[in-house]
Order: C-alpha cells, then structure tokens, then sequence
C-alpha cells in the first residue's frame, strides 16, 4: 500500500530523484563494436559505494516521509500509529465510531509519532473532523510536555464548535502562518451555537501565540466581534472577512481605523452589504501598504461611500463581486458612480493595473422580476475606466438583469484607451450559462450587440492581449467581412467565445470562424466556446472548441505541404472544406 502510494506520488519521485543523482554518475563511453567514427554511445553506471548507498536511502526515505506527510485531511492517521488506540464501535445510530486509548505506548511508538508530526505542514479539518476523545489530546499534550502536537504546521482550516476548541488550542504552533475558519454544515443548528465563542477563542490564542501569523480567512457570524479581534493582530498581510447568506448581523467597517495591522496588509476581502454602516470624511480608512482589494455585496450607496473613504495609495488590483440585489435600475447606478470613484481615486497612479467585476449568482431559487430595464449601453457605465490607460486587465462581468449591453461602439470606444492591456474580458458573469441569460435572451432584445468585426478593433489597439473572453456573436461574420481582415500576427494565446443564443454551429459558421481566428490570432493556444441549454434545470453543454482548434492545427500543418501556386484563396477554402467530419450539431 505504501509502495503503490509512492509510486501514485510525482512529487515524492522527483524528490528522490533529486536526491540521488549525486550519488550515481554516468559515465559516456563509446561502443567498442562500433567504429571510431561512429557516433553511437552507450552509458555505464559507476559502481557505488555502501556508504554512498547507504547516504542515498536514508536521504530517498527522508524526502519521501516529507512528501507524504506534509499534507493531512485528518487526525486519525496520525493517532493509528499507537498501537493502544481502538476504533470504538456504535452502539446505536447515534453514537459515532471514534478512537479510544486502550493501554499505554511504548518510548518507540513516541518517538515515531513525533517524527510523522514535526512533517505535517497543512492540515484540513474542515469539512471532515475526527471524532475521539479529549482524553487522547490530552494524553499526546502531556507527552509533548505542553507543547503543540504539530510543532511544523503552517496552514491550519478548521470549523471549531464546541468542545473542540480545546483540541484546536493544542493543534495550533508558533510557527502557523495560515488560519482558514470555516462555518459549521448547519449553522443555524441550536447543537452549533457555541461556533462563535469558539471562533473568538481561537483567534485570540493564534494571535497571542502565533507570531508568524500572515493570513486569515474568516466565514462565520457576528462579523464585528471578529473584526475587534483581529485588530489586536499588528503583523496580519492578507485578511478575508465572508459571511453567512442570511445572517442578520451588520459589519461596521468604521471599526479598522483602530487595527494594528492596518498598516501592514497587503490584500484585504471583505463582503458589504446595503445596511452596514459606512465609513465618513471624517472616519476615513488608510490602507498604507494595500495592494489587492476585493469588496463583494450588492452594489449600493455603502460601497460607494466606502470606496469614497478608503484610501489605498498603492493599491494594484481591485475586485468587485456584485450579488443580486432588490433593484436593478438602482444598482447601476450606483456601479457607475462607483467606477467614477475608482477612476478619480487611480488616476495618475501606475500601480493600479489590474481591474475586475465579477458576477456571482444565488446558489438558492430567488424570485427574480423578469421586467427589463431601460437598455443601456456599456460604455455610459465603464468611461471612467477609460481614463485609466495603465491598465493590464479589465473584466466586466455584468448581470444581465441590469439591461447594460456592449456592442460594437462600446468595444470601438473603449478599447483604444487601454493600448497595454493583456487580458480583456466582456460577459454576463462567471457563470454564463445562468438560466436567467436563458430566460432573458429568449425574451425581448438580443445581448448579442458585439460582432465578429469588434474582434479585428481589439487585435489592432490591443497588441499585447493575451487572454480575450467577449461575449461575441456570429452577426455580420461573412465572406465579405473576411476578406477585408487584414491578415495579423497578435500573440493572443487564450480564447474565449460563449454563445448564449444556443443555435448551434453548422460546418460553415465554423469554418467563417477558423479563418477569421487564423487572420486575426494565428498564435493561438486555448479556444473556448460553449452553448447552455436548458434541460430539467440543468446546463447542458455543446463545445466546437476541439474542432476549432484541430482545424486550425490541421490547417497549419497543411500549409507548409501545400504549393505556393495553387490559386485558392480565402473564399475558396470556405466553400472547400479540408474535413467533413467537423460538423457540429446543435
């Protein structure tokens, strides 16, 4: 079992592979069969010595423990190595199966469980917590005089409930860097009450004992409680602050001004909603040192005065993940003023590259009014954007239900402010197969307003593009189109072309669309393209992506056998297809 594991393990054997090249040198001699112009070699192990074996094992067994125990999703393996610990058996449905000490170790079965526990660098206890008696941490404590069991761990995720909390007390080192706080499966459970004051129990003893303490992550209720605690932390670089989807709890912001670590963090997130209290001219938040910034919530008048109020001299990257709210017409306007505070904020500051806004739909059934909004195009919402010419990378993922559509102008308008831009990405969200695109495409206007001829826009003001995701449609791509594209040759590597319409690809649209990929981005590396489909509240997919992409290796490959003076030209190889086996159904 060892053994297959071993073998199942890349890491562990580029380890030991590591380890043992020094001890084993190749030597190049020539074949003495051949002759001496011959360039044939052969090669001849030098014959190793029994120390230099014996270094060599010791090194692949040392390197091997590392690998396999760096990383544990439990206790129980680490405790089976007693031998006097026993499974206990349930006596009905409700007892759990746990572990029982059943007698005492021996110094060698110590000595052993030490030399696994000083490897363990990660452990998850999450979503999956051992169940055994305190009586057996308490026992191991005692053989560590005190001391953490796990004297390496780094990064530590737990759920802590409980009379747990004591276990965790004694699981986390000084040296821990890492603490990921998890919810409980049924936070609302009266059995999971106690998560909070074990949650504060926790962070206190990791602050007060951990002094290498880097990063915290935090999805728990009463948010505000947390925040106090946190604040006694003076050498925290990266924070995540989530929380419960219907917790009724407030986050008062205003509550950093008094951190420790205010000074230090370099990445901050944190989850806003409309009736949090919001910071003011005179409770300003000063971020020193804050290079990544992400704020997720509905769009509403407190983030905007957050963004207001915040200040972030050297911020580089800055995401916004919007959540459905009550009132769409309200909610863009409120994004369009946001980004107007962004902009005026980022102005003449090079850092800033990097700028995202993402969509992250209700995972639970909502009631979501199907009445459209007033259309409104892109570009009235993402202008001052356009202000900002040292951006990198700029995704607008927008919700449908807000009635912003980019076409064809916005892309024209918009694009030749961002001359370094190398990852551009235009769409309805992370997920754009949502069934409310669905419903709202079969519905009313098409959201398709962006050509195949925006594409030739964006490969001419964007040389350095390499990641592009547009929510792009087939309209207007014909043989005429194609041959006023001028033939270049973009470094764009990765493609991303959805098609929430769901119509399908027939072999002609396809092969519209290999040539016009192959004019615009010949050095192209990834294409994506996908179609949802609805079907018992389920997505189905349909991805042509293969066969683009073997039709544009076929076509590459072909190209350097065929004549120079065959005469064909684009419009002649559409109507030839190479393949008739690259026909898409819908």
């Amino acid at each position: 079992m060892a053994g297959a594991r071993l073998t199942a393990n890349y890491d562990v054997l580029q380890e030991i592979f590591q380890h043992l090249y020094p001890f084993i040198e190749v030597e190049q001699l020539q074949a003495p069969e051949r002759p001496s112009n011959s360039k044939w070699r052969t090669s001849k192990p030098e014959r190793v010595s029994l120390f230099q074996a014996a270094c060599a094992s010791r090194a692949i067994s040392e390197c091997a423990l590392d690998v396999l125990w760096s990383h544990l999703t439990g206790l129980e393996g680490l405790f089976r190595v007693f031998p006097s610990l026993r499974r206990q058996c349930a006596t009905d449905s409700n007892t759990l199966r746990g572990l029982v000490l059943a007698g005492h170790n021996a110094e060698d079965d110590w000595r052993r469980f030490d030399g696994y526990a000083r490897r363990v660098r990660i452990l998850d206890l999450a979503w999956r917590q051992d169940v055994f008696s305190l009586e057996i941490i308490a026992y191991a404590s005692s053989f560590r005089n005190g001391q953490p069991l796990l004297p390496s761990l780094q990064w530590l995720r737990i759920t802590p409930q409980g009379p747990f909390e004591e276990v965790l007390t004694a699981l986390i080192p000084p040296s821990l860097s890492r603490l990921d706080i998890c919810p409980p499966a049924y936070p609302f459970l009266q059995e999971h009450i106690g998560h909070n004051s074990a949650v504060e129990h926790i962070l206190l003893h990791a602050i007060s004992t951990c002094t290498y303490l880097e990063e915290v992550e935090i999805s728990t209720r009463d948010a505000e409680k947390k925040l106090i605690a946190l604040g006694k932390c003076d050498h925290l670089n990266r924070l995540h602050i989530s929380r419960l989807d219907r917790s009724p709890d407030t986050l008062d912001v205003r509550l950093m001004r008094n951190w420790l670590c205010a000074q230090s963090l370099t990445r901050l997130s944190l989850e806003l909603r409309p009736d949090d209290p919001a910071p003011s001219a005179t409770e300003a938040l000063v971020f020193p040192l804050l290079q990544v910034l992400v704020v997720s919530g509905c769009v509403s008048s407190t983030m905007v005065l957050f963004f207001q109020h915040c200040s972030t001299p050297v911020l580089s990257t800055l995401k916004i993940v919007t959540h459905m709210g009550k009132t769409a017409v309200q909610e863009r306007r409120d994004l369009a003023e946001c980004l107007q505070v962004v902009a005026l904020g980022a102005r003449g500051r090079d850092c800033f590259r990097r700028f995202i806004l993402d969509y992250s739909p209700p995972w639970r059934t909502e009631v979501i009014a199907r009445e459209m909004p007033a259309r409104l195009p892109l570009v009235d919402v993402a202008r001052p954007l356009c202000a900002l010419p040292q951006l990198e990378m700029v995704h607008l993922s927008l919700q449908i239900r807000w009635g912003i559509v980019p076409t064809d102008a916005d892309v024209k308008e918009m694009v030749p402010s961002w001359p370094n831009l190398l990852s551009l990405q235009i769409d309805y969200g992370s997920y754009p197969t949502h069934r409310d695109v669905i419903s709202y495409t079969r519905r009313g206007p098409s959201f398709l307003d962006i050509h195949a001829k925006s594409l030739v826009t964006i490969a001419k003001h964007c040389p350095k593009l390499k990641d592009l995701a547009v929510l792009c449609g087939s309209n207007g791509l014909t043989a005429a189109t194609l041959e006023s594209c001028p033939v270049s040759s973009h470094q764009l590597q990765n493609f991303m072309l959805p098609d929430v319409r769901g119509k399908g690809w027939s072999s002609k649209l396809m092969r519209l669309w290999v040539v016009l990929i192959e004019r615009l981005f010949p050095n192209l590396v990834s294409i994506k393209t996908f179609t949802p489909r609805p079907r018992r509240e389920q997505i189905m997919f349909s991805s042509p992506a293969d066969s683009l992409l073997s039709e544009l290796e076929y076509r590459r490959r072909s190209r350097e056998t065929e004549s120079q003076d065959t005469g064909l030209s684009a419009l002649e190889r559409i109507e030839r297809p190479r393949r008739d086996d690259i026909v898409l159904r819908p």
